[in-house]
């Protein structure tokens, strides 16, 4: 009788603590951890405009992330690799397809201490790149950051194969992104004819 217990406590804390660890490594909680200071975008012709450089491009699942530990705010940035599909517009002369380029994205992860689990810190309604996703950037190199900022938070940043399920939410309750959105895709879809 004694062994079947022990075996039970065993089986249960050994069920416990892989539920445990799946929960941390798989469970990511999205959070607005700040506002940003941007231009508001009405039409694609003021978007484009405003950078130099405009590219299709297919995103990777490599991504790297910086966190400021040294800063009494929370701060941090990613920089996602994309691989070029299509060049729309280029003032550095200097990007052809298939390259690929890092693009710093507006948010960062930190594990949640003894609770499972990870916290994302987003800025305002940016989502992430979806590895294996299509898009359309608008983007402006950062010296700083070794890497393209995508112009003006989430309006720079375009999914245009229909598989960014978080875009599509952010689009559905923002409708001047909504519309600035048809107008990138109407005037990109038109140069591909």
């Amino acid at each position: 009788m004694k062994q079947k217990s022990l075996f039970v406590i065993t089986l249960i804390t050994l069920t416990l603590v892989a539920v445990y660890l799946v929960a941390d490594h798989y469970y990511v909680k999205e959070v607005e951890a700040s506002h940003a200071d941007y231009k508001v975008y009405n039409s694609v012709e003021e978007l484009a405009q405003d950078v130099p450089l405009i590219v299709e491009v297919t995103a990777t699942p490599n991504t790297k992330e910086f966190k400021n530990e040294n800063s009494e705010y929370l701060e941090g940035y990613a920089l996602t690799e994309v691989i070029i599909n299509k060049v729309h517009k280029d003032d550095y002369h200097k990007i052809k397809t298939e390259d690929r380029l890092p693009v710093i994205e507006r948010f960062f992860t930190m594990e949640n201490g003894v609770l499972p689990g990870k916290t994302r810190y987003l800025v305002e309604n940016y989502t992430g790149l979806q590895a294996k996703s299509k898009y359309l950037l608008f983007l402006t190199w950062s010296e700083e950051r070794q890497g393209y900022w995508i112009q003006a938070v989430h309006q720079g940043k375009i999914n245009i194969d229909g598989q960014d399920k978080k875009e599509q939410a952010v689009e559905s309750h923002e409708p001047r992104f909504q519309e600035l959105k048809k107008s990138v895709v109407q005037k990109f879809a038109e140069k591909q004819k």
